[in-house]
């Protein structure tokens, strides 16, 4: 009586299954980076729509006060409130991306407020740095203020104090500058200059 076996079923073999997962690992390899890269090219692109924004309402500010608002130190909080009170020049007081909230809870009521947990960098309430020029020996209309954010190594490359604007400052803020070109993960803060913006080509 001849004898009726199970049909064999088909399957991968191990190296087959190998190849698969090497080179799903080659794909993951090469697709990571570059999302990685993506994401801070976006936060970067934030940064800058962030400082325009924050511009137009310090500009806006100006206008109705013959000043901008005034550089607290280290209390960046209370450094943009009166761009949103009483008169709201901007709609909300945008948070720099690059400040590490991964370490804290995040600011569900978006105050900008972040509890610090022994992260100096925390202190700042994850905002940008406004950094005010005093006017000595200079007119009102040339550089006046600065914003500072970490940039993409999300650290303060310097203490930024409010001082006098002259060319060894000058030359400090583009030596402390982030560039691309350097890398897209190399140092340097992010800034932007008003009223008007004393970097080359610009």
């Amino acid at each position: 009586m001849k004898r009726i076996g199970h049909p064999k079923k088909a399957a991968f073999t191990l190296i087959e299954l190998l190849i698969v997962v090497a080179i799903i690992a080659i794909l993951a390899a090469i697709a990571i980076p570059n999302f990685l890269h993506a994401q801070i090219r976006a936060k970067v692109a934030r940064v800058q729509s962030d400082y325009m924004a924050l511009a137009v309402a310090m500009e806006s500010y100006n206008v109705d006060h013959q000043d901008y608002p005034p550089a607290v130190g280290g209390v960046h909080y209370a450094e943009f409130l009166p761009l949103s009170t009483p008169v709201r020049y901007i709609a909300s007081i945008p948070l720099d991306p690059f400040r590490p909230w991964e370490v804290c809870p995040r600011d569900r009521d978006r105050d900008g407020k972040c509890v610090p947990l022994g992260d100096g960098r925390l202190t700042d309430d994850g905002l940008y740095n406004l950094v005010r020029f005093t006017n000595t020996g200079l007119t009102r209309e040339v550089y006046w203020w600065a914003l500072q954010g970490l940039g993409p190594d999300g650290d303060e490359e310097r203490n930024y104090l409010n001082n006098p604007w002259s060319e060894a400052l000058k030359q400090f803020y583009l030596t402390n500058e982030y560039d691309p070109s350097n890398g897209i993960m190399s140092s340097g803060d992010l800034y932007r200059f008003g009223p008007s913006d004393p970097r080359p080509n610009q």
